[in-house]
């Protein structure tokens, strides 16, 4: 009974999912290529960004905002001949300061003439940059935001529905509080200082490889990353662990993170004599291929390239969830390359199980409608962007795995994955779209045409894919091999590192002895 209530209750998510899907504009235009640059380049450019913005159109139409929409107005006008491309507008009784993207963003999509940052009626970020700010109430704070946005007193007053003698008083308390003699002053060093903390804020990219630091600081100084530039003129980074003259094992990360979330893995691999190689593909960035499924077989042909030169040994294959599709393309692509395939945590790979999980019940809700998949990588990616979202939609994903729930603890706790999520929601959203197409795709016709042996590792449990599933699958793959592991989960990789590298190095051991 338990079972199917958790099956019939990860059914009942995938409707919610789905109902939720008109919301998110399931229109042409949502998921026209024009609209995915603008948002993408959003994300990229201001991700991490702690004020609230959005971005605008030449002709003041909202483009995309980073929270609500309702919080940002549908048009807005930023201030005539504005000094630098910048300046400050009011549009609905709220403080808007504008930034050209021309100038600073070359690359930015043609569409977006501006990003505009709104100033929280508490003064944020002004209370930040100005001393005192705080001290004002907020009838002062209104005067004072519509004299940055270049009002005059009488026109203040008119705004905002009081006598001119009643702000007149207003500005010289507001001087007194903020310790200025002069209005002109006053409202030339409020401007100046705001602009140049928001400038600072909003053109302080991410560094071209945060990921890269994140990942050192998850294995420490035994990573070393590889930039290799492949024949087709991608440039491929391997994360490389492990002695370098150790056996190889070419590892294709899952989708949550592209770590294995145990903190002794360098030692392991060193005790097995064992040498990871890892892409970490989310962050492999393919601007003029709009086709998800030609950014696959990209990818796929680069990171072939790029392995080729770090090591001329054929290597081990693993794939781990949402990498067991890859890791079957790339065994199939590049037959010569691969000794033996390995798929931890396989995802399910048909529709017609029954009862269905979530998994199957999304799966079939996709393949009835393409724009299904950029409305769902929306969704999750505006969830991962939040800790404490992100954090309960997997605790309820995981709930019948006390194993998975474990990890995930850890996980967020040791392991920074609100940061991983958050990263990889924030600038790769192509990346999201190809790992649910990759999903989607008939990975499994693949295992039948690769000539490595191929075995299954599993827990038993694994609430993404019964393990009676992979057992079939198993059966119906001549010479596959099926290791089953009690008490484990979906996270067998981080849950089970040891057993799997212990016996990864006894093979070897067998096959050269």
């Amino acid at each position: 009974m338990g079972k199917r209530e958790n099956r019939n209750g990860s059914t009942e998510l995938a409707k919610i999912i789905y109902r939720a899907i008109p919301d998110w504009r399931r229109d042409t235009q949502d998921v026209s290529r024009q609209s995915f640059q603008v948002e993408r380049f959003f994300l990229q450019t201001f991700g991490q960004c702690q004020f609230p913005l959005a971005l605008y159109d030449a002709q003041g139409g909202l483009l995309f905002s980073g929270s609500s929409g309702a919080d940002f107005p549908k048009r807005l006008s930023p201030q005539e001949n504005a000094p630098a491309g910048c300046g400050f507008t009011m549009a609905g009784g709220c403080l808007y300061f504008t930034l050209q993207t021309a100038r600073r963003w070359p690359q930015a999509p043609r569409d977006i003439a501006f990003v505009a940052v709104r100033i929280a009626s508490d003064g944020f970020p002004m209370s930040g940059v100005v001393p005192a700010a705080g001290a004002l109430t907020d009838s002062e704070l209104e005067l004072l935001c519509h004299l940055i946005a270049g009002s005059d007193l009488k026109t203040a007053a008119e705004q905002t529905g009081a006598s001119y003698d009643t702000k007149r008083k207003q500005v010289q308390k507001i001087l007194q509080k903020l310790g200025h003699r002069s209005q002109g002053d006053m409202l030339r060093l409020l401007s100046v200082s705001l602009t140049a903390r928001l400038v600072e804020e909003l053109v302080a990219h991410l560094p071209a490889d945060a990921e890269t630091a994140l990942a050192q600081g998850h294995y420490g100084p035994s990573l070393v990353v590889t930039r290799v530039n492949s024949g087709s003129g991608l440039e491929v980074p391997v994360w490389d662990i492990g002695p370098r003259d150790g056996a190889p094992i070419v590892y294709f990360h899952s989708m949550l993170a592209p770590v294995i979330f145990h903190d002794q893995l360098p030692e392991a691999l060193h005790a097995h004599d064992l040498r990871f190689l890892m892409v970490p593909r989310h962050f492999m960035d393919i601007n003029e291929v709009s086709n998800s499924r030609a950014r696959q077989k990209h990818i796929i042909d680069a990171v072939a390239s790029a392995l080729s030169y770090l090591t001329s040994r054929p290597f081990i294959c693993i794939g781990d969830s949402a990498g067991c599709s890859w890791a079957v393309q790339f065994a199939c692509n590049h037959p010569d390359m691969v000794s033996e395939l390995h798929l931890v945590a396989t995802p399910q790979s048909s529709v017609g199980v029954q009862p269905p999980t979530l998994f199957t019940d999304v799966s079939s809700r996709i393949k009835a409608s393409e724009r299904v998949v950029y409305s769902l990588t929306r969704i999750y990616n505006l969830i991962s962007r939040s800790p404490v979202f992100s954090r309960r939609a997997l605790g309820y994903m995981y709930r019948g795995s006390p194993s998975d729930l474990a990890t995930l603890d850890e996980a967020f706790s040791q392991y920074r994955l609100s940061e991983w999520l958050t990263l990889i929601a924030s600038g790769a959203r192509h990346s999201s779209i190809d790992e649910v197409v990759s999903l989607q795709g008939d990975w499994v016709r693949g295992l039948f045409d690769t000539p490595a042996p191929v075995t299954f590792w599993h827990g038993t449990q694994d609430p993404i894919c019964p393990v009676e599933d992979v057992r079939a699958l198993a059966r119906r793959l001549p010479g596959a091999r099926m290791r089953v592991i009690d008490s484990a989960g979906h996270f067998l990789s981080s849950q089970q590192i040891d057993a799997l590298l212990f016996a990864l190095s006894a093979a070897r051991s067998n096959r050269t002895g």
